[in-house]
């Protein structure tokens, strides 16, 4: 009972603004899903082999499968004389295509969402902390200048040197300056038991519909171009306007940020990253206090907290991370600082026509009844 007194509950809801992707690792294939003129149908495999084991086609199947000259599950079927009624009765969902045409374009390959154990999309806690831990981090450096002094001179010196793992190297560092206040007994290298943001316990999201699922095509656009260009990624993504629920336990006794510190560190990364990168690509508006950005394909910026400690000058050093990590010179972050921002490419993707910034959202946290 004692230990309970110092914790405390918060709701937390996430209201997409645009697409947001939590990845499974999978990816379909053209032979997985059934692709039609506005939508693709997911069938469901057991009904499907049902079906197909009914008519002899079994074996003609696996030819299908194994072959790599044709992939394309539609026409193979079509070639069987299976109608269309038939495959819609195999459909385990489906899934919004967006601007891609399938009659017009290639069958490309779809990267999962993550689901759960009954085949519903969720968020995992892991990747809203993670978010988080990244907010706290950049606000901590912007509160704090003259703790991190150090670290910033040696850090702008040795950006000049090669290192392959550079950015992690440094944000490893800069976690264990920032987070491990606990002086707890030390075990390894990263001194998880010392962590300060073991404090904040996050759960994963309440399960979504498939519904709320859309195909997603991922675009750069380019200040050099003044275009968005797609790069042919597609992925499942939460569409705009869904509602994502967690909740949040603080531990007071091991977490040094209120709550309210926790909505300021939020406001100030929103900040940060509208006056260092996005303004300079003139697509988005200024981004509400409570902006975050989640998942993949957001890109670097919200993963790194250059910007917040290096404010302006971040571009430079930017441009000489990529340089000396080796990112192909076809990219062009040569002309990063003549154009004034680094990277140069804003990730953006379309939905019904309109274009939006991956993995923004809304985020609105309130003590939960009782916590």
């Amino acid at each position: 009972m004692e230990r309970e007194s110092f914790l405390k509950t918060y709701d937390v809801t996430l209201e997409v603004k645009g697409p947001v992707f939590i990845g499974s690792g999978n990816q379909m294939s053209s032979q997985e899903y059934i692709g039609m003129k506005n939508r693709i149908i997911v069938p469901d495999m057991k009904k499907m082999m049902v079906s197909l084991c009914r008519l002899e086609l079994q074996d003609e199947y696996e030819k299908f499968v194994l072959q790599s000259y044709d992939k394309d599950l539609k026409s193979w079927l079509i070639k069987q004389n299976i109608t269309t009624e038939t495959m819609e009765k195999w459909k385990k969902y489906e899934l919004e295509l967006g601007p891609l045409d399938l009659n017009k374009q290639s069958r490309p390959k779809i990267s999962e969402f993550i689901k759960d154990g009954y085949g519903l999309p969720f968020v995992p806690g892991t990747s809203l902390k993670g978010m988080l831990r990244t907010i706290i981090l950049g606000y901590n450096i912007q509160k704090n200048p003259n703790l991190y002094a150090d670290f910033k001179v040696k850090n702008e010196r040795s950006v000049y040197k090669y290192e392959k793992d550079y950015l992690n190297a440094k944000t490893e560092e800069l976690e264990n300056m920032s987070f491990c206040r606990l002086n707890r007994k030390k075990t390894e290298k990263y001194d998880a038991v010392n962590d300060v943001m073991s404090g904040i316990i996050v759960s994963d999201s309440e399960p979504l519909s498939l519904k709320d699922l859309v195909i997603c095509n991922k675009w750069d656009y380019s200040i050099e171009t003044g275009k968005c260009r797609s790069i042919g990624v597609y992925r499942e993504c939460i569409k705009p306007g869904t509602k994502i629920q967690f909740t949040i336990t603080i531990d007071r006794k091991i977490i040094p940020y209120s709550i309210e510190e926790i909505k300021e560190a939020i406001e100030a990364f929103a900040n940060t990253s509208y006056n260092n990168f996005i303004q300079y690509f003139g697509k988005c508006a200024r981004p509400e206090k409570n902006t975050v950005w989640l998942g993949g394909g957001v890109g670097f910026l919200s993963k790194t907290v250059i910007y917040p400690m290096y404010s302006r000058a971040g571009v430079k050093i930017a441009q000489t991370i990529f340089k000396n990590t080796k990112v192909p010179k076809k990219h062009k972050h040569v002309k990063d600082t003549e154009w004034g921002v680094s990277p140069h490419c804003l990730k953006m993707t379309k939905y019904k026509n309109k274009e939006y910034y991956f993995g923004e959202c809304l985020i609105n946290i309130e003590e939960a009844t009782g916590g």
